[in-house]
């Protein structure tokens, strides 16, 4: 197995949507390509995953921000894994669907790959600091998508989405304190029981 996997399963489509976005026209290609990587990593990833075991499987930990006790890593369990070799299967899938995307094709594939990086990194984050920021990543390329590909009801569709999980419109502010009292609290948290 590619030592570093899951890193470099959510670095090729980060790229693939940078590359995307500066292409014009020929970035159905570039999407394609860069989410075909990650679905043939993890179809690797599945044939090495042991499936009787409980521990978390292809963990990287690195120290990422020590002086707040933030660390960059990243692993996968028999719940989480399904959930990432579906996501890279579904955004293959979702590329080939729109292929024929003429409204600004480079913005749609590059918002595309960008969501597949957060959704990648949300399944697999084992730190809660980095945890927030994927999940923070999956929302703004959803803003866009649903807001100018979303059809008659994008707009109203994003208020909904966007503004109501916080609890209060507006509350991004709040989410980002509670993160930055983690050193107060210890340090981020591990998402392991």
């Amino acid at each position: 197995m590619i030592s570093n996997a899951l890193s470099l399963m959510i670095l090729l489509p980060l790229l693939g949507a940078i590359v995307s976005f500066f292409v014009g026209t020929k970035a159905k290609f570039v999407a394609l390509i860069a989410s075909l990587a990650p679905l043939v990593l993890s179809l690797q990833m599945y044939m090495e995953f042991d499936k009787s075991s409980t521990m978390m499987q292809f963990v990287e930990s690195y120290n990422w921000v020590p002086s707040i006790g933030v660390k960059y890593t990243l692993g996968v369990d028999g719940i989480g894994f399904p959930l990432v070799l579906l996501s890279t299967i579904v955004t293959v899938l979702v590329i080939i669907y729109s292929w024929g995307e003429t409204k600004k094709p480079n913005q749609y594939f590059a918002l595309l790959l960008l969501n597949e990086v957060g959704v990648l990194g949300v399944f697999t984050a084992l730190d809660f600091f980095l945890f927030y920021i994927f999940w923070e990543i999956v929302l703004i390329p959803m803003f866009f998508l649903i807001g100018s590909w979303g059809g008659r009801k994008g707009l109203c569709s994003n208020q909904v989405l966007h503004l109501h999980p916080r609890g209060q419109p507006g509350d991004a502010p709040g989410d980002i304190r509670s993160v930055f009292h983690l050193p107060a609290a210890g340090g981020s948290k591990p998402l392991i029981c």
